[in-house]
């Protein structure tokens, strides 16, 4: 868990300093640059921006955390494209199995219960070898690529991302 924050952090240009003393405690700082835009104004300026996706066909969204779920959804659809999400590996390759034809593009988290994105990332490509499969975690985007070199992997998307990241990524990965 903590390798997953320290990740994060770090891909968001930030630190962490931990102080521990005996019969004391342990204090935890994270500490992240201070940005240059609101968030509110990016996020302003994606919404303007989404009708130049052309965003056609079905995503299946894979991820055990039912924020991201959400949010991940909400973005997607945004975009124009419908949804499919699924809590776990397994029951993300179930679902790619039952609308494989629809799918244009899954996303998975990397670590998740009952079967995690390596494993089901390498499901799915059994089932469809064609699809686009775009990695999601707080790791940093090396360590992942690394991991998929030669398989076919179409993407990475560092946790948590924005609207905008997701937007980019999905152009990039689809073409369009």
């Amino acid at each position: 868990g903590l390798s997953a924050v320290l990740g994060i952090v770090r891909g968001h240009h930030g630190v962490i300093k931990v102080h521990s003393e005996e019969n004391k405690g342990t204090s935890i700082k994270v500490l992240f640059p201070i940005a240059e835009e609101s968030v509110i104004a990016s996020e302003a300026s994606t919404v303007a921006e989404v009708d130049k996706l052309d965003a056609r066909g079905t995503i299946l969204l894979v991820d055990d955390e039912e924020s991201i779920l959400a949010v991940g959804k909400m973005y997607l659809e945004r975009l124009g494209f419908r949804v499919l999400t699924a809590v776990n590996g397994r029951e993300g390759t179930d679902m790619f199995r039952e609308h494989s034809q629809e799918i244009v593009c899954t996303i998975l988290d990397l670590t998740m219960p009952v079967m995690d994105g390596e494993e089901a990332f390498r499901e799915i490509r059994k089932l469809r070898d064609d699809v686009r499969i775009i990695i999601s975690s707080g790791y940093n985007e090396q360590e992942i690529t690394e991991r998929f070199v030669g398989e076919g992997l179409a993407g990475f998307i560092q946790k948590p991302y924005r609207s905008r990241d997701l937007e980019v990524k999905l152009r990039e990965v689809l073409g369009k």
